[in-house]
């Protein structure tokens, strides 16, 4: 273990026990790391956990903490001499230190709210803030419905109802389209992603023409998803083999931590066939655009099946217990991790069968997406 692991563990202890800052205990860490080695493995390590903790700070709203492992990320990063680090570090001060002053608009405007409830401008800005930086539907909503933007306005009071019935569902997903349509940025793709709640819903439920518009606005969200947040293919990452996997061949759970990657990440088209190098573990993740609901069937394996498969967060396919298995999908994004480890002779081949298909297929490359990895 090395001492930016260390540091960290010792920290979530002490949390356990006592009340103390973790995460600003945690910043002071990871920069006192960075500052006394020139170790690139270091470096590399102090810059990642530096760059991952910062986002539960900003969860947080801990604006300044996040600041400050970003400040200890860019000292290793500057010491490594990595300009892609750099580079990506700066971007995210900017987001960072934009997300703090909206918190701080919104700090006043609920200030303001406290004397006058009724003030437009302040319960504008405060629903805004939390649908869309804090993706907190039910608390914004409250605020949206006495904003003074009447789409808005609209929308928010229905959201206050929580509708159970598919057209008064579909209806409100349709309130939520009609908004996005006047904005851009951030507020169109949080009306856009609530649009997508709701019509996701309602969808398997409605028929006739209302059932054909909303699988059409359904397919046109995935497709606004994929160019704003997504990119073709899928992310490949190794990693150094686990030391019960030196010692054997142990069944592996899908639980286990594989640790921070070595080498180059790189993307690839198509999971069938997928590859690496079969001293390592890896894993191909991104996400399968599914644009017709219905029931698929998946399969995965490799040399003696020595291979995991995760979608939607669950494990279906176990190592070296290949079967093949149905699930109903929606129209959406569906995250899959396709996983290789050490003697699978580095590959893995996963297939499926959409609906109206009587055979095994690969999944074309069109469908598969990922997000863009942290330098």
């Amino acid at each position: 273990m090395s001492d930016v692991d260390l540091a960290i563990e010792i920290i979530d202890e002490m949390a356990t026990r006592f009340e103390i800052d973790a995460l600003g205990m945690k910043a002071e860490s990871l920069s006192a790391c960075a500052a006394a080695t020139r170790n690139p493995t270091i470096l590399l390590k102090a810059y990642r956990r530096s760059s991952e903790q910062s986002h539960p700070a900003i969860e947080n709203d801990k604006f300044d903490v996040a600041l400050a492992f970003i400040d200890a990320a860019s000292l290793a990063a500057s010491k490594a001499r990595n300009r892609n680090q750099i580079k990506a570090l700066a971007k995210q001060r900017r987001a960072i230190t934009g997300l703090r002053s909206k918190f701080n608009k919104a700090q006043t405007a609920a200030e303001t709210l406290k004397d006058n409830p009724d003030d437009e401008a302040a319960n504008l800005m405060l629903g805004s803030y939390l649908c869309v930086i804090k993706n907190d539907w039910p608390a914004a909503a409250p605020f949206l419905s006495k904003c003074g933007v009447p789409d808005l306005q609209e929308a928010a009071s229905r959201e206050l109802t929580n509708p159970f019935e598919p057209t008064a569902q579909a209806q409100l997903g349709d309130k939520w389209w009609e908004a996005a349509q006047r904005k851009r940025g951030d507020e169109q793709a949080a009306y856009h992603a609530r649009a997508s709640h709701w019509y996701r819903k309602t969808h398997r439920d409605l028929t006739g023409l209302e059932k054909v518009k909303i699988t059409g606005r359904l397919r046109q969200l995935n497709e606004i998803t994929n160019k704003r947040t997504l990119r073709p293919g899928l992310l490949v990452r190794q990693y150094n083999p686990l030391q019960s996997q030196q010692q054997g061949e142990p069944l592996l759970s899908g639980t286990e931590k594989l640790g921070d990657p070595v080498g180059e990440s790189k993307v690839i088209a198509s999971i069938d066939t997928w590859r690496f190098d079969a001293k390592f573990n890896a894993t191909a993740t991104g996400f399968s655009r599914i644009d017709e609901p219905g029931k698929y069937s998946f399969e995965s394996n490799g040399f003696y099946d020595r291979n995991l498969l995760f979608l939607d967060g669950k494990l279906v396919q176990k190592y070296q217990q290949r079967s093949r298995f149905v699930v109903e999908l929606d129209i959406g994004m569906h995250p899959i991790i396709s996983v290789g480890t050490p003697g699978a002779r580095g590959y893995v081949i996963v297939t499926w069968m959409p609906p109206g298909k009587s055979t095994l297929e690969p999944i074309p490359p069109e469908l598969l997406f990922h997000k863009p990895p942290v330098p």
